[in-house]
């Protein structure tokens, strides 16, 4: 999602992901360090830039690109169910990654599962 994986919230709900159902639970820099509340004054970035033109700086493709990667190296490393949660902006590249044809799915494997929660541009 925008806060990136530094925002409290985010860490909190991995957390209670990891409590409840004992996963593993990864949450990467999907924004690759340019998250929206990532400056050290949130407002002022408000207020000088606009949030639909940060989004196309993170396109879903690229981002599902990145997710499906990770899944690919949790699957190198002994996972045998890899699943994914798509928050606000994050809900576009995992329904990307969902929608896959069973065909791309075998050249690829990714993801067995995924939820999309507060859909930010779907």
């Amino acid at each position: 999602d925008a806060p990136g994986w530094r925002a409290p919230g985010v860490r909190q709900f991995a957390e209670l992901l990891n409590k409840e159902s004992g996963a593993l639970v990864v949450v990467p820099d999907l924004a690759r360090g340019d998250t929206w509340y990532g400056d050290a004054d949130p407002a002022a970035r408000a207020r000088d830039a606009n949030f639909a033109d940060w989004q196309k700086g993170h396109p879903p493709s690229r981002v599902a690109r990145d997710i499906a990667a990770i899944g690919a190296a949790l699957r190198e490393r002994g996972a045998k169910r890899v699943c994914v949660v798509g928050v606000g902006t994050g809900a576009v590249p995992v329904a990307e990654l969902l929608g896959r044809t069973e065909k791309e799915k075998s050249e690829e494997p990714t993801m067995d599962a995924g939820v999309l929660a507060c859909a930010i541009g779907l």
